[in-house]
């Protein structure tokens, strides 16, 4: 007899078969941040089996996916198969390559491909007391509305020198899974209830010892990057531009270029504290003209 966990987005589920306490105890660190999967047929089903603390196996339809033998390296790579199963199969909303970060009030998007900085950004952001809501999938719900994928931030190696603070409290506190390949992080600040709505749309650049500098984008360049970050764009009838073209009316973008994760996440947090203040922008801001 299997315990079994649904994992719910964007009106998709995937069941998780959990063999024995292992198992279940990783599905917990990786998905308990979810709130409550929809009813119906699940999208996909998987076999989770942990043999001791570190050793786990995944199963995808019966076929075996992977033996992995360190708990970090599972997480990430059940997260992946995850992943892949919402952006493959969702036909209703644009799926963003995107992290969120906000509070109660005002949220912000961050855009980029893997490897583009925005879970470093996350992290960073997490610990300074910014809720995480993603750090690498978000759905576009209409109007300045998100879907929030609140998986655990997933970091690089070199984390542990990058943000060597963070990632040791996280250990101490049992809220970080590592190994040679991949740090993986719990975000302490709770999701807020409400999700915020976005009241901008980031585009961040690392560039080693750059001065932070936050440009305005023209609403035609920040739809035109964001159709470059649709995941699932070929499951859209119109790959996903109407609704990412009202995005870009409805919120502002801008470019931030950023010497070091604590410079981005200053940056970032003034965008969020400053939400719905009439000239109260960060001054490396200009905000962007009526276009």
């Amino acid at each position: 007899m299997y315990d079994l966990m649904r994992v719910g987005f964007a009106g998709l589920a995937v069941d998780l078969a959990l063999k024995d306490d292992h198992a279940g105890r990783l599905a917990r660190f990786v998905f308990g941040r979810f709130a409550a999967a929809p009813a119906g047929v699940a999208c996909l089903r998987l076999e989770l089996a942990g043999n001791g603390p570190e050793h786990f196996t995944l199963w995808r339809e019966g076929s075996l996916v992977f033996e992995a033998t360190c708990a970090a390296d599972a997480a990430r790579l059940v997260l992946a198969e995850v992943i892949h199963a919402f952006a493959s199969q969702c036909t209703t909303i644009p799926l963003l390559h995107a992290a969120a970060i906000g509070n109660s009030a005002a949220s912000v998007l961050l855009p980029g491909a893997s490897g583009a900085g925005k879970s470093t950004l996350c992290a960073a952001m997490d610990a300074a007391g910014h809720a995480c809501l993603s750090d690498e999938l978000v759905g576009v719900a209409g109007g300045r509305a998100v879907l929030a994928f609140p998986r655990p931030i997933c970091l690089k190696p070199d984390a542990r020198q990058v943000l060597p603070g963070i990632t040791d409290s996280a250990a101490v506190s049992g809220r970080l899974l590592q190994s040679a390949d991949a740090v993986v992080l719990s975000p302490q600040t709770p999701l807020p209830v409400p999700l915020p709505r976005l009241c901008a749309i980031v585009f961040a650049s690392f560039t080693p010892g750059a001065p932070p500098a936050l440009h305005a984008n023209t609403r035609g360049e920040t739809a035109a990057r964001l159709m470059g970050s649709v995941a699932n764009a070929r499951q859209l009838s119109d790959h996903g531009f109407a609704a990412i073209a009202a995005l870009a009316r409805l919120v502002p973008g801008y470019t931030l270029v950023h010497g070091s994760a604590g410079d981005g996440a200053q940056a970032i947090g003034a965008i969020i504290r400053t939400a719905g203040q009439p000239g109260a922008w960060p001054r490396t801001i200009n905000p962007p003209a009526g276009r």
